[in-house]
């Protein structure tokens, strides 16, 4: 038999799962319904966040979501080792290539570069202006 302290409201429920998808409580308490300007909400939602039934039943949430998650990058690896495989023994290098690349963003071996112009970047943020964007 369920007790009753373990039980979520409605709301509650919903909060949980606005959280699970944006992870951020303030937005999850908005888009659960609750009233008032961000401040009110960010307060909602910490103590939301401190309540043992919905933490509780925010682990299960998590649990289930990372079961899921494990069970798309499995199939994902599967898939990209079996076209690699493909790949070489037709020696195309292009797909092969391609396969490896995707193997090591799953496996988390891969890091985007991203080049960033120090000069600009430092303009933009002291509210300078680039003689070139007139």
């Amino acid at each position: 038999m369920t007790d009753k302290k373990n039980k979520l409201t409605p709301m509650q429920m919903l909060f949980v799962s606005k959280y699970v998808k944006l992870g951020v409580g303030y937005l999850a308490a908005k888009e659960a319904g609750y009233k008032g300007n961000d401040d009110t909400l960010r307060v909602t939602a910490s103590r939301l966040l401190t309540n043992a039934n919905v933490i509780r039943e925010l682990e299960k949430r998590q649990e289930k979501r990372n079961e899921r998650l494990e069970l798309e990058e499995d199939f994902e690896a599967k898939m990209s080792h079996k076209i690699l495989m493909t790949a070489l023994e037709d020696h195309d290098l292009r797909n092969a290539n391609t396969a490896v690349k995707t193997l090591a963003q799953i496996r988390g071996k891969l890091v985007q570069k991203v080049q960033v112009d120090f000069a600009t970047g430092l303009a933009e943020e002291l509210g300078l202006k680039n003689d070139s964007d007139d």
